[in-house]
């Protein structure tokens, strides 16, 4: 069947339309399109919630740490990809990988769980140059002979923090150091889906993401505090349809107060609104004071977020709104 394109931004009622006969593959649907995210001046917290085109969807049929084969050729050649698990243990798993024809090289290793007869999608991978252009096509804020008056990039570096990026009109794509800011090549830079990252703007401005729609789970692999997200699903993602209306993703609660539990922070002009699951009698808003329980269906999810994760390291799956089945 013939992918169909449409202009995400149209929101919820766009999807309503595609719900009869569309077909899926593994965890993609047949809908592919582009959002466009608009940011401010400052600090802004986006993520991509479309994701690359698939090489290929199969079975495993062998783990051996780090290297797993594949039940059909790839067609690639050492490319650098995405590798998704759909099923089984380590159903919604994401991680950055190489792959040539039916090996596997995965950046983490998923032997614990990962098994003979899972189902798997390797795809595209997002970079610096796909997502803003490898001439700034995206049309950021530029620096020239520096960053000065640029739009900064700041994807996270996997340790807590930030790497910084800036768009140079002199000579492309630079390193923000805060020193030398030697020049990059914005095609090796990768940007996993999962993550999200910053946009630092020097004036207000758009960025459009293209790709596919994903309908299946999604493993968030979370750090130690502050963990900057996509929220994945670009259309009807609430509180609820992602992380479930009894917490089925599996974050820490609480127990009658925020204490020991997982904070899920929302950006809001201005700030953020911080949530939390509690034990005893659901979501609940964390204002400092009251708290009071919400409705999670009605706390809508905008394409950046943040998991402050009060303990160990720890995964939590979070799923797409039940109408994305059907598409």
């Amino acid at each position: 069947m013939k992918a169909t394109k449409l202009n995400l931004a149209v929101g919820l009622a766009a999807y309503a339309s595609l719900l009869a006969g569309s077909a899926l593959a593994q965890d993609t649907s047949n809908v592919v399109g582009y959002e466009k995210l608009s940011f401010e001046s400052g600090f802004n917290y986006l993520g991509q919630r479309l994701v690359g085109s698939g090489n290929i969807s199969t079975t495993v049929t062998n783990v051996a740490g780090t290297t797993v084969t594949l039940a059909a050729d790839s067609g690639l050649a050492g490319d650098r990809s995405i590798f998704e698990v759909s099923s089984g243990t380590a159903n919604g798993t994401v991680t950055g990988s190489s792959v040539t024809g039916a090996t596997v090289t995965t950046d983490d290793d998923l032997s614990a769980e990962l098994a003979n007869g899972d189902s798997v999608t390797v795809r595209e991978i997002a970079t610096l140059a796909s997502v803003f252009g490898a001439a700034n096509e995206a049309g950021l804020s530029a620096g020239f002979f520096g960053p000065g008056g640029a739009d900064q990039i700041l994807l996270p570096d996997g340790s807590g923090g930030f790497t910084q990026y800036y768009y140079d009109d002199f000579d492309g794509w630079h390193l923000n150091n805060g020193g030398t800011n030697p020049g990059v090549d914005p095609a090796t830079i990768e940007m996993v889906y999962t993550d999200g990252f910053l946009i630092n703007g020097n004036a207000a401005g758009c960025v459009t993401i293209t790709g596919d729609v994903k309908t299946g789970d999604t493993a968030y692999a979370l750090t130690a505090q502050f963990n900057p997200l996509s929220s994945i699903y670009p259309a009807g993602a609430t509180l609820e349809t992602s992380f479930g209306a009894t917490n089925d993703a599996g974050l820490d609660a609480g127990f009658f107060g925020p204490g020991g539990a997982d904070q899920i922070l929302v950006p809001v002009t201005g700030g953020f609104e911080q949530y939390y699951y509690d034990d005893f009698d659901g979501w609940h808003l964390n204002n400092g004071g009251t708290n009071p329980g919400v409705d999670p269906t009605t706390v809508a999810l905008p394409s950046g977020i943040l998991i402050q994760n009060v303990g160990a390291a720890q995964n939590v799956t979070v799923t797409a709104p039940d109408f994305y089945a059907n598409l």
